[in-house]
C-alpha cells in the first residue's frame, strides 16, 4: 500500500513531524533545510509512505518563476532535497512530485539531491532519464571529515599550519562558546547582516534563523550556535546542525574590523574545531563543511580545505530542473533574455 500527500508546514501533525525527522535522521541525503520545523505559508512537505512506514520526505518553496514579466507563473522547489530511505524511494518521491506539481500548474519543478559520490551519479542518470535537465553547475562539491578517530587523533590528522592555527588563537585568547540566549541569537543576525551586506551576499532569512533557532529550544542536540570572543567582543560565529549522525556546517559570520586580530589569528579556525568538538560530543561520525569548489580560491574554500592533508571532495548530484509548461518556460526565457539585450542596448 502506497500513499502520497502534500501538506504546508503549518498543516504536519505531530506524528508526522516525528515521522520525517526520523526518516532524515536515517537517511544519507538528509539536509538541515528539509527539517519540519517551522516556516512561511510558502513551503509544502511532500510525503510517500509504503506499508504504512515514511520513505520519502521533501520540503520545497513554492514561489514565482524568476520572471517580472510572467509574475503568475510559480516554480516549486527544493533546497538540498528531497530526501528518502532508498534510491528507489527517492526515485519514486519525485515522480508523484513531478505529477502533482503539474496538475496543479506549476511551471517548474526543481530538485537538489544531497546525495554524493556514486549514488549521486546515478540518480544524475536517472532525473536525466525522466526528463529533468541540469542546470547551474553541472557538479556540486563538499568536504566531509571523519569524526570517528579520537579527539587528539582527530587534532594530529589536521595540517600542521591548521593545529597551529588553532591553538595560536586560544594561546592570544580567543576563547568558544556555545550561544545560548536570545541576545546570542540576536548578535549572531547583526554579525551575519553585516558581513553579508558588506561582501554583497544572500542573506539566511530571518524566519529561517527563528525557525531553527526554535528547534533547538526543542531540542539542544539538534543545533549549535557557536561564538567565538575576544575581551568581550563577538569576532565571529558559526551554526552548526545535526542531521543524524552527520554534523552540517550551515553558516558563518565573522566581523569586518575582528576578522584578523593581527596577523594569522583568526576566529575561523577554532569555531570550526569548536563544531567538530560539538557534533562528536553529539554522537555525529562526520562533519560536512558544506558547499566547496576545488578550482574557486575563496577565503572559505582556504578555510575548509585546510582541515585536510589531502582534501577528497565529495561530488553531490547536480541541481535539475524540470519545465512543467515547457513552452511558456521556453518564452519566458526568450523574453529575459530579449530585455537584456534592450537595456544593454540602452546603457552602451
Amino acid at each position: 500500500m502506497t500513499g502520497f500527500s502534500a501538506r504546508r508546514v503549518n498543516e504536519l501533525h505531530p506524528r508526522e513531524s516525528q515521522a520525517i525527522t526520523a526518516l532524515l535522521d536515517a537517511s544519507p541525503g538528509s539536509s538541515a533545510y528539509q527539517y519540519p520545523y517551522a516556516g512561511d505559508g510558502n513551503e509544502i512537505f511532500f510525503l510517500l509512505e509504503r506499508d504504512g512506514q515514511l520513505v520519502f520526505s521533501g520540503r520545497a518553496n513554492s514561489g514565482l518563476f524568476a520572471s517580472r514579466y510572467l509574475p503568475f507563473l510559480r516554480v516549486l522547489a527544493f533546497n538540498r532535497g528531497p530526501a528518502a530511505l532508498t534510491f528507489d524511494d527517492l526515485v519514486a518521491g519525485l515522480q508523484q512530485v513531478r505529477q502533482w506539481a503539474r496538475a496543479q500548474g506549476y511551471a517548474a519543478l526543481q530538485v537538489m539531491p544531497e546525495i554524493g559520490d556514486e549514488a549521486g551519479a546515478a540518480l544524475a542518470q536517472a532525473l536525466g532519464e525522466r526528463q529533468l535537465s541540469a542546470v547551474g553547475p553541472a557538479v556540486r562539491y563538499t568536504l566531509r571529515l571523519d569524526l570517528t578517530p579520537g579527539e587528539a587523533d582527530l587534532m594530529a590528522a589536521f595540517p600542521k599550519d591548521c593545529r597551529y592555527r588553532i591553538r595560536r588563537a586560544h594561546k592570544e585568547g580567543i576563547t568558544v562558546r556555545l550561544g545560548e540566549t536570545e541576545q546570542d541569537f540576536e548578535d549572531f543576525i547583526a554579525i551575519h547582516r553585516e558581513m553579508t551586506g558588506r561582501k554583497q551576499l544572500a542573506q539566511a532569512s530571518r524566519p529561517l534563523l527563528q525557525a531553527l533557532w526554535q528547534l533547538r529550544r526543542e531540542e539542544p542536540t539538534r543545533l549549535a550556535l557557536l561564538m567565538a570572543e575576544h575581551s568581550g567582543q563577538l569576532l565571529g560565529a558559526n551554526l552548526v546542525f545535526r542531521a543524524g549522525r552527520r554534523a552540517e556546517y550551515l553558516m558563518g559570520a565573522v566581523g569586518k574590523e575582528q576578522a584578523v586580530l593581527h596577523g594569522d589569528v583568526t576566529a575561523g579556525y577554532p569555531l570550526q574545531w569548536s563544531g567538530m568538538q560539538w557534533a562528536k560530543a553529539a554522537g555525529c561520525v562526520d562533519y560536512d563543511m558544506g558547499g566547496y569548489s576545488p578550482v574557486t580560491p575563496t577565503g572559505p574554500a582556504k578555510l575548509k580545505k585546510a582541515f585536510f592533508q589531502q582534501p577528497q571532495p565529495v561530488t553531490l548530484c547536480p541541481a535539475f530542473n524540470m519545465d512543467l509548461m515547457p513552452v511558456v518556460p521556453a518564452a519566458v526565457r526568450l523574453l529575459h533574455k530579449a530585455a537584456k539585450a534592450c537595456l544593454a542596448g540602452r546603457h552602451g
